[in-house]
């Protein structure tokens, strides 16, 4: 016969047990029932009966509980209390610390031990509820689940598998059938095994931190326009979180009621849209949630400056557009520069503002202006947008302003010959900042307006786009890049008496065209000008992981100015 036996030595070490006949759930650890002159309740935090199928504490009564511990009288105290269920005052229950519950059939099942319970958010949680739970997965050999503290102080839970690495949404789906909400960790981690103290225990102090990097699974779709790239820096400020996909839920990974007031606080900031609290509850993922504010506020920019980092007191850097007329090839900037340095991007809006370089320049000014009215001037643009950037910043010259900074990231000033206009497909995914797929050859020698079907279906497909960005407004960038490229061949720029900083990329360039463009705008300048050669390409020169080079070269020039 084979028995699993329990009991703490204050209970002179065996009290329940449990006659194993049959075979068993290895998720299951049950205890039997108590031996004779034994007794057993399980009891909540008011020392009350719990109900069958509760957890609760397990406390033990008997003849064969112990008097206390040697020489340790408060410890003595708190554990061994006096049994509520007898009138005499001498008799003892032991406290034991451990979590249990009453199955119907009389027999007590073994959770885990009650310094696992915890306290988050008004709820009280077992956490080796959860952890048993999470066992049962099929592909889950173990689980540990342990609340962490964020550095502004916020809780929540992670649970740490070793399992084989899969997405997280099938495992949230599995525990959703069998746990309630506030209780699902909003962290998994995913470990070969788990890290053992010196005597063979579990080390919960050398589990690592949570790098948020299982969101990054199949279903992981990072944001795909400013407005979403905006709300994921939000998201990631409140969560403190590094990666948020357009599809997570905001309660699933880690939010509450008290963070979805920030949120919506900070929405209010940024777009000037005061959301009832409720919305986030109705649209709870990020692509929702633009897909409600492009309805609510109408984002067809009044002004082309866009605010993608608008936190420091430095003085802030305002770059133009590239040939696409979208900022959102900035953002991987302004976040390598850090939260102490503004960084506004300007977009392209109004086409009738767009005739030429000068024109550009012109209404780009006036918007810079309404945010700072003086000098000194920190102007830039990547390709096209240096073009643009470089008028700015005469024209600023003329009205007696001063520009400190001019940086032309990887810019050709316009040859003799026209640039010809690109494919749809490659201009979409330019815009929203990804590499650019491949085109089937039968496509090539389409139309133009059929080329631009073609890609806007194909961006569809591959969620490359919104799901509410339409053909209408694919059309209208076309338009856009169309204009920019028109003014772009048009454009012969004049000499300027100011400092140029010029970061060309030298991968996939001739080291004599590399040359030849320094060349160029040295004739153009009676300044020397500052020339970084920095790895990449003309299009990943701004992506990761080559924008963090560029980065640091452009704090380099920012702390050399004059104060």
């Amino acid at each position: 016969r084979l028995f699993n036996t329990y009991g703490p030595t204050e209970t002179t070490v065996v009290a329940t047990q449990y006659e194993i006949t049959s075979s068993i759930d290895i998720n299951t650890v049950l205890i039997g029932k108590p031996l004779n002159n034994v007794q057993t309740y399980i009891l909540d935090q008011y020392l009350q009966p719990v109900p069958v199928g509760v957890l609760g504490e397990l406390h033990i009564g008997g003849r064969q509980l112990a008097r206390g511990y040697l020489n340790r009288p408060q410890l003595t105290q708190e554990k061994f209390i006096p049994n509520p269920f007898s009138n005499d005052p001498l008799v003892k229950l032991y406290k034991t610390g451990d979590l249990a519950r009453y199955l119907s059939d009389g027999n007590i099942e073994y959770v885990g031990r009650i310094d696992n319970q915890i306290k988050l958010r008004g709820f009280r949680i077992e956490l080796g509820e959860i952890e048993s739970i999470l066992i049962q997965h099929p592909e889950i050999q173990n689980a540990v689940v342990i609340m962490r503290e964020t550095a502004s102080g916020d809780k929540q839970l992670v649970a740490y598998l070793v399992a084989p690495e899969q997405p997280i949404n099938n495992i949230r789906a599995f525990l959703q059938e069998k746990l309630p909400p506030y209780i699902i960790p909003q962290n998994f981690v995913f470990l070969e095994s788990f890290p053992l103290s010196f005597n063979g225990k579990l080390d919960r102090k050398a589990l690592p931190t949570p790098d948020n990097l299982n969101r990054n699974s199949s279903n992981f779709i990072a944001p795909r326009d400013l407005l979403e790239q905006q709300l994921s820096i939000m998201w990631s400020e409140v969560l403190e979180l590094n990666s948020i996909g357009i599809r997570d839920n905001f309660f699933e990974i880690g939010g509450h009621s008290l963070l979805a007031v920030q949120l919506m606080s900070l929405i209010k900031q940024q777009f000037g849209q005061n959301l009832p609290l409720a919305t986030l509850f109705q649209y709870p993922t990020i692509e929702q949630l633009a897909s409600l504010l492009r309805q609510e506020a109408n984002l067809s920019l009044h002004s082309p400056l866009v605010s993608i980092q608008p936190k420091g007191t430095k003085p802030p850097l305002f770059f133009v557009h590239p040939v696409g007329g979208m900022v959102l090839c900035y953002f991987d900037l302004a976040q390598q520069l850090g939260t102490e340095q503004p960084f506004y991007g300007l977009q392209a809006g109004n086409l009738d503002k767009m005739n030429s370089v000068e024109e550009m320049a012109q209404y780009y000014l006036e918007a810079i202006q309404t945010v700072q009215p003086q000098s000194p001037y920190l102007i830039g643009g990547w390709s096209f947008g240096g073009l643009v950037a470089y008028e700015i910043a005469q024209q600023l010259q003329k009205q007696g302003e001063t520009v400190s900074f001019l940086g032309l990231i990887d810019t050709h000033i316009p040859d003799d010959e026209p640039l010809n206009l690109e494919h749809p497909l490659n201009l979409l995914a330019d815009l929203f900042n990804i590499e650019r797929p491949e085109i089937e050859p039968e496509y090539v020698n389409l139309s133009q307006e059929e080329q631009l079907i073609y890609a806007f279906e194909i961006a569809q497909k591959t969620n490359l786009i919104p799901d509410d960005f339409d053909l209408e407004q694919a059309q209208y960038l076309w338009q856009v890049y169309q204009k920019n490229v028109m003014a772009l061949n048009a454009y012969k720029p004049q000499s300027y008496t100011g400092q140029i900083t010029l970061f060309q990329a030298t991968e996939n360039t001739l080291a004599q065209e590399i040359q030849n463009n320094l060349e160029k705008w040295s004739e153009l300048t009676t300044n020397e000008i500052n020339n970084y050669l920095l790895s990449g390409t003309h299009y990943t020169i701004v992506r990761p992981p080559f924008v963090a080079d560029l980065a640091l070269c452009l704090i380099q020039c920012l702390t050399n100015l004059t104060p």
